[in-house]
């Protein structure tokens, strides 16, 4: 019997080791004049990109005191829902958004 990298023989039986990835998101919560929002609920969605399966739910949390946040799934966000109004990713910057509006527009 052959055995790759990422495959483990035990009693007979072949199994895929490897393939629980858990991606890591953290951040912070914060309102238009950047204080941190303590308590405010964040959930991580993915989208099915199939157009009769709506987007599914992966995982929620709250913000601590001072607003920050940390989320594990084991497969890649596509967006956040969040309560708050600006949402700024550490691990992923490209995911942060700004609701404020900008003065002056």
């Amino acid at each position: 019997m052959k055995v790759g990298p990422n495959k483990i023989a035990v009693a007979g039986a072949l199994l895929l080791s490897g393939c629980a990835t858990t991606h890591q998101y953290a951040g912070s919560i914060l309102d238009c004049e950047s204080n941190p929002i303590a308590g405010a609920e964040i959930e991580a969605w993915k989208n099915s990109w199939v157009s009769f399966r709506p987007a599914e739910m992966l995982v929620s949390t709250a913000s601590d005191s001072s607003g920050r946040f940390e989320l594990h799934t084991r497969r890649n966000v596509s967006f956040f829902v969040f309560a708050g109004r600006k949402l700024v990713m550490e691990t992923h910057p490209e995911k942060s958004e700004d609701k404020c509006e900008i003065p002056g527009t």
